[in-house]
């Protein structure tokens, strides 16, 4: 199995080069292939990005404070989800997992902390096919098994490594919070935070001041003080923590807690929802599938909620086509197709047209198209409608582009691609968008001349990128 491994600055490059050797160390049968490392002087550099994008089963991109001002980012996780529908993960070095834009903010995020790289390990070991190893008397289930033994102690090894060359650079300022409770749980002095009053009257002020600072490591102290006494405590605290968790992007302290809960909290229809999302966001849309498709039973069905569940059977359509399931992959694509229609009928917002617009024409069937000519108007019509309220952005523009490539306009769609990388809000925008065209290209109703020129502009988008 090969990984793909990719940083842009010199302290994420320093933690991918750990990360290399850990993975290296922890199963010598799994190759990875880092950019920086594996091109040798010579070689045509992008070319073996892409031979390598092409045959991982797995990409890992290491993320610091710096890196996302960096355009090599964008262009390389566009690159990636545009070829290869294999699971993308952040290696959050420095970085708050509050700050992760849109798209990085879509894929599963792992702390460096030695229990978040276990898991990422076991995530590894289990992508990875079982080999021999180990003589002839060792099968493939045992061999794994022992891998999987050896976990604990070299999550510890590979955080520690990770958080040491961080130290050099990090400066923790533990000033910031004007709660000496939250002070306390932020230094890990959990004996001193329990000596305070944690009434829930102090329990909430303390969850909505780490929410509003984007405090994950505060909250995540919060949940390992109260986890005991969850149910004991007003549904309204436990509600509060669950939504500061789900808003600052701490998904797998979301799961946890929801583990916890009395079936009061857990059947609530707003923290169900809340759950089928983080799903969503860490590539468990078969877990999200049967919660939305129950909530969307209920009388008064949002378009929200329809988009979400279009959202889900779109995921679950590619990951259908990765393991080449054409039969369920477009089962699931008509499905996705008429969620986001539903969604459309009952607020007629662009971003639902423009997804239904483009999945019913990569369906390509006569009745397919009669709904995609239908919408595509409406969806024109909204748009419009949309700028003239709030005016013009690069995503508005973005939208108009795909729905001018459906259309085969040729010279408009170029007029919107020329805006887009005057107006980009930064690389991986271009990138996502790239990603879209293409996809959108390999429609069966495209003929060939369509098909080369919207492929044309998807790489005039990445080479701006």
């Amino acid at each position: 199995m090969l990984v793909f491994v990719s940083s842009s600055t010199d302290l994420s490059r320093e933690a991918a080069t750990l990360l290399r050797h850990g993975i290296g160390n922890l199963d010598n049968t799994i190759d990875v292939f880092m950019p920086s490392h594996d091109i040798k002087d010579g070689e045509y550099f992008q070319q073996g990005i892409l031979d390598a994008i092409k045959e991982s089963k797995l990409a890992i991109f290491c993320l610091s404070q710096d890196s996302l001002r960096s355009g090599w980012l964008g262009y390389v996780v566009g690159l990636f989800s545009g070829i290869n529908q294999s699971p993308i993960v952040c290696l959050l070095i420095d970085l708050p997992i509050s700050d992760l834009p849109s798209p990085l903010s879509n894929f599963e995020a792992v702390r460096t902390d030695p229990a978040s790289l276990k898991r990422l390990g076991s995530f590894i070991l289990d992508l990875a096919e079982p080999t021999a190893g180990g003589g002839l008397a060792t099968s493939p289930r045992e061999r794994h098994e022992k891998l999987l033994r050896q976990l604990p102690a070299w999550a510890e090894h590979l955080s520690r490594d990770i958080n040491a060359i961080v130290a050099k650079r990090a400066h923790v300022d533990l000033e910031n919070s004007p709660d000496h409770w939250v002070k306390a749980l932020k230094s890990d002095d959990i004996l001193e935070a329990l000596t305070l009053e944690n009434s829930p009257e102090r329990l909430l002020r303390a969850i909505e001041d780490a929410a509003r600072h984007r405090d994950v490591q505060a909250l995540h102290q919060l949940w390992l003080l109260i986890r005991s006494e969850i149910n004991t405590n007003p549904v309204e605290v436990t509600k509060a923590l669950l939504h500061a968790q789900f808003e600052v992007r701490n998904y797998q302290d979301f799961i946890e807690t929801l583990q916890y809960c009395t079936e009061n909290v857990k059947n609530d229809p707003e923290i169900r929802v809340r759950l089928a999302q983080v799903f969503l966001r860490v590539n468990r849309a078969k877990e999200a599938l049967p919660i939305l498709e129950e909530l969307v039973r209920q009388p008064g069905t949002s378009s929200e909620l329809m988009g979400l569940l279009g959202r889900t059977y779109k995921q679950l359509w590619r990951e259908h086509l990765e393991h080449d399931d054409q039969i369920i992959a477009k089962q699931y694509l008509e499905k996705s197709a008429s969620a986001y229609a539903a969604g459309f009928d009952r607020d007629p917002h662009s971003y639902l047209g423009s997804n239904a617009v483009g999945l019913f024409h990569l369906l390509s069937t006569p009745n397919s198209l009669k709904k995609r000519d239908e919408l595509l108007p409406k969806t024109e019509h909204s748009i419009n409608a949309e700028i003239q309220q709030n005016g013009a952005n690069y995503w508005s523009a973005a939208t108009q582009l795909e729905l001018a490539a459906i259309k085969g306009e040729q010279a408009r769609a170029k007029e919107l691609a020329s805006q887009l990388v005057s107006n980009s809000p930064g690389e991986w925008a271009l990138a996502s968008t790239a990603a879209q065209l293409r996809l959108l290209s390999q429609a069966e109703v495209n003929n060939n001349e369509q098909k080369f020129w919207i492929s044309r502009l998807a790489t005039e988008l990445e080479g701006a990128a």
